[in-house]
């Protein structure tokens, strides 16, 4: 209010109380990181796999970049709030939860909504994509948004660890070998849609 020379009266004449304020941003922001998250979804039809690698790179970087950059501040005020109405990670935990269940029942049409398996598997990737959004947001981003197939790597040998595979050796050539599948698979998958 100081900042924009407005009063206590003015303030109180537009909202109840803070919190209001607050559970708006919180609405507004949410709807924002969704509809700019399922712009990605929908058009994430060619494989950045298929461009040369400063290409690769700056793809990923515009890709994920633009919505952090404009939102931090918002972020960071929302990420220490925590009420019945605002939680910022639940919300997106739920919706990347909600991404992961329709694409798997989408493609195995006799897949039981309530099935336990793809359940776990749901709450992995919102945990995976929730950290990376966190990661990306505090001081570490600045080195993962340098090499995006980097924060790959990352999380394969953090889930090869979670499994039992410690030996750094071992983790280094299933991370290569796991990256060149991964490649392989998304340019197949641009042959096969036709791009």
């Amino acid at each position: 209010m100081d900042e924009a020379l407005v009063s206590r009266n003015t303030f109180y004449a537009h909202y109840k109380d803070k919190y209001e304020i607050v559970e708006m941003l919180f609405s507004n922001y949410i709807e924002s990181f969704q509809d700019s998250l399922d712009a990605i979804y929908k058009t994430d039809k060619i494989s950045i796999y298929s461009l040369q690698d400063e290409k690769r790179v700056q793809a990923l970087k515009q890709r994920h970049g633009k919505f952090s950059d404009e939102t931090r501040d918002i972020f960071d005020v929302l990420l220490k709030i925590h009420t019945d109405q605002v939680d910022l990670l639940g919300a997106m935990e739920h919706y990347f939860f909600e991404k992961y269940l329709g694409h798997v029942q989408a493609r195995q049409k006799d897949l039981a909504p309530s099935d336990p398996d793809t359940a776990i598997e749901a709450k992995i990737y919102a945990a995976i994509e929730c950290a990376m959004i966190r990661a990306g947001f505090s001081d570490i981003g600045a080195s993962l948004s340098q090499d995006p197939d980097h924060l790959s790597q990352n999380m394969i040998n953090a889930t090869l660890f979670a499994v039992g595979v410690r030996d750094s050796d071992v983790q280094k050539q299933l991370s290569d070998l796991i990256m060149e599948r991964r490649k392989d698979a998304m340019m197949t998958n641009d042959k096969l849609s036709g791009s």
